[in-house]
């Protein structure tokens, strides 16, 4: 829908938007419907509260995006596929196409560092001695990361590349696994630890946004469904390993995840330096 009904030109002004749009909004929730919902009900009406107003606002949007208008695409439809076809094409797809290939890897890698993210939380409450009211205010500081490094990342998208978009997504993620395992060793105050869920939630937006425009841009247009299908499919088993690497936490401490996080991190950088710029011949093109 977003490949048929925005320009790739404006693909990262779409995104940014909707992420800031998304972050004002979870801001204003937490403070100012959430937390009195659990403060002022008990449980569990107020949690039967909170539930029940996602579940109308998920009917809300799913109302909406069923009146959207999905454009024609411009090309004939390819012929049908049985399966046993489409693992065929989907085989050839990884071995001819490098840059795809490549890209897949990168996927997955990056979804093995987000395995270390909801250990962030835990690790400031059971080995850095945060209390509650510290980590609403760092999970606040996650939502500003959304908010003003969209701001930034939008641009990015829209007039450099969305290459671009991934290496400062990925370094970002690379900043958030070192600083986890230095911090305990800074004299620093201790509420700077909220930089790293501005830093974590600026990783997220940019290697998702810029994952997402980047394949949009590359793929053939013919057979985009093929690509973006394949892409989730094999994105699904490093989830699957994502899960042993949380296992990590009880078997050697919350501090080896982050050492995996990292040398993802830096693999993934050693993979996007291969990756191809698309906007790169469309430069070409322009300035000839």
């Amino acid at each position: 829908i977003v490949y048929k009904t925005v320009p790739k030109e404006k693909r990262g002004t779409y995104f940014a938007w909707r992420a800031i749009g998304s972050g004002i909004i979870g801001i204003y929730a937490g403070v100012g419907i959430i937390k009195p919902i659990i403060k002022n009900y008990e449980y569990p009406l107020n949690y039967l509260i909170l539930f029940s107003s996602g579940a109308v606002l998920m009917l809300v949007a799913f109302i909406l995006f069923f009146y959207t208008k999905e454009p024609k695409d411009k090309n004939v439809l390819l012929e049908e596929r049985t399966f046993k076809k489409q693992i065929k094409t989907a085989v050839t797809i990884l071995k001819q196409n490098k840059t795809y290939r490549n890209f897949v890897l990168l996927q997955c890698l990056m979804n093995l560092w987000f395995a270390g993210v909801p250990f962030v939380m835990l690790y400031a409450k059971e080995n850095l001695g945060a209390i509650d009211i510290q980590i609403g205010e760092f999970i606040t500081w996650g939502f500003a990361g959304t908010i003003i490094s969209n701001l930034l990342l939008g641009y990015i998208s829209n007039q450099i590349g969305n290459k671009s978009l991934m290496v400062t997504g990925t370094i970002s993620a690379l900043f958030v696994s070192i600083s986890l395992l230095v911090f305990p060793y800074l004299s620093i105050p201790f509420w700077t630890f909220g930089f790293i869920f501005f830093a974590s939630a600026t990783a997220e937006t940019g290697i998702s946004t810029g994952s997402m425009n980047y394949m949009l841009e590359t793929v053939p247009e013919e057979d985009r469904t093929t690509y973006i299908g394949l892409k989730n499919t094999l994105s699904a088993f490093a989830y699957c390993i994502a899960a042993l690497i949380g296992s990590l936490r009880d078997i050697y401490g919350a501090r080896s995840i982050f050492y995996v996080t990292g040398v993802i991190a830096i693999a993934a950088l050693f993979l996007l330096y291969f990756l191809p710029e698309p906007r790169a011949k469309l430069m070409i093109k322009v300035y000839e």
